[in-house]
C-alpha cells in the first residue's frame, strides 16, 4: 500500500521533469537564415549578409544578399527563398540561389547562382513553430534580474546555462542601452512585453557588473523575444543579438542586427549581419488536457503496479 501511495507522485515529477530538461538549439528551419519573414518584406539600399526567406511576397530594391559566403561559396545553397512574388529591383544574389514561388519582376544580379521558380522551404510549418515557440518562451519564468540603472537597463544573470530576463517594452523605449552580465558561452532569453515596442537609438554592450568574474555572453547567444507585439520600431541602433518578432510588423528604419532576424513582416532600411543564433532554448512542449494527463497518468501507473505483481 506504501508504494501505491507513492507511485503516482514519482511519476508525475519523473515526468514534469524530463518535459523541461529539454532543449533545442535551432529556431526550427528559420535558423540558417539571417533574415526570415513570415509575411511580406520590402526593403532598399541595403543587405543581408547571409540568406533571406519570406513566407508571403518580397520587394528588394537595391539589396544585396548572401555575401558572407565569399570564402565558401559551395556553402550558400538557396540564398533567397520567396513562398510568393519576388520584385527585385537591382542589387545582386552574391552567392546562392534564388527561388521564388510566386511571379518574378525586376532585374537583378546572380553570378554565382541559379534562379528557379518552386519551393524550397516549408513556411507553413515554420511559422508555425516560430509562433508556438516564441509564445512558450515568452511565458518562461525569469531566472535573472531586470534593473533600471539611471535609465538604462542592466540585466544580471548567473547561469552558465540559461538566463531569462522580462523586460517591459515600456521600459526598453525609454532606455539609453541596454548592458548584459551573464557567464560566457550562457544563453540569454530576453522577453520583452508590449504589443507595440521600440528598440532605437541606444547602445548595447555586455560587462561583468556583479565582478563574479565568469566572462561574458557574446551576441550569438542572445535573443530577443518581442512575444506579444503586433508592431516593433528598430532604428539608429546596432542590435547585439537576435530578434524574434514573429507576430510584428517590423519598422526597420536603419542599423543593423548581428544576428537572426524574424519578423511577422518587415519594411525599412535596416542592415542584417551573419551572426546567427547558437543559444540553448527549452524545447516548446504542449500541455495536456487535464482530464487526458490524469488518464495517461493512471494508465502507466497501473502499467507499473501490474508488473511488480
Amino acid at each position: 500500500m506504501k508504494t501505491k501511495r507513492t507511485l503516482v507522485p514519482s511519476l508525475l515529477a519523473c515526468l514534469v521533469t524530463s518535459s523541461a530538461g529539454l532543449h533545442a538549439s535551432t529556431l526550427s528551419l528559420a535558423s540558417p537564415y539571417n533574415v526570415y519573414v513570415l509575411g511580406d518584406m520590402q526593403e532598399s539600399n541595403v543587405d543581408s549578409e547571409g540568406r533571406v526567406a519570406v513566407g508571403g511576397n518580397a520587394t528588394l530594391t537595391n539589396y544585396g544578399v548572401g555575401s558572407k559566403f565569399q570564402g565558401n561559396p559551395a556553402s550558400a545553397g538557396n540564398t533567397l527563398v520567396v513562398g510568393g512574388n519576388l520584385a527585385y529591383n537591382g542589387g545582386e544574389v552574391h552567392y546562392g540561389n534564388t527561388v521564388y514561388g510566386g511571379t518574378l519582376s525586376g532585374s537583378f544580379g546572380s553570378p554565382n547562382g541559379s534562379i528557379t521558380h518552386g519551393t524550397a522551404l516549408d513556411f507553413a510549418s515554420t511559422n508555425t513553430s516560430l509562433l508556438t515557440a516564441s509564445a512558450y518562451w515568452g511565458n518562461l519564468t525569469a531566472t535573472g534580474s531586470t534593473i533600471n540603472y539611471h535609465g538604462g537597463v542592466h540585466m544580471v544573470g548567473t547561469s552558465s546555462d540559461l538566463n531569462i530576463f522580462t523586460l517591459s517594452g515600456a521600459m526598453l523605449a525609454s532606455s539609453w542601452g541596454v548592458v548584459i552580465d551573464a557567464p560566457a558561452g550562457s544563453t540569454v532569453l530576453v522577453n520583452v512585453t508590449g504589443t507595440s515596442d521600440a528598440f532605437k537609438n541606444m547602445g548595447l554592450s555586455f560587462q561583468d557588473l556583479n565582478n563574479d568574474h565568469t566572462g561574458s555572453t557574446g551576441r550569438q547567444n542572445v535573443i530577443y523575444n518581442f512575444f506579444e507585439a503586433t508592431a516593433l520600431e528598430i532604428n539608429g541602433i546596432s542590435i547585439q543579438g537576435s530578434i524574434l518578432a514573429p507576430k510584428a510588423t517590423v519598422n526597420f528604419g536603419n542599423g543593423n542586427v548581428e544576428g537572426n532576424l524574424i519578423a511577422g513582416n518587415l519594411i525599412g532600411n535596416g542592415e542584417a549581419h551573419n551572426y546567427l543564433f547558437q543559444g540553448n532554448l527549452p524545447s516548446p512542449t504542449t500541455v495536456p488536457e487535464p482530464a487526458t494527463f490524469m488518464l495517461s497518468l493512471a494508465g502507466a501507473a497501473l502499467l507499473i503496479l501490474r508488473r511488480r505483481r
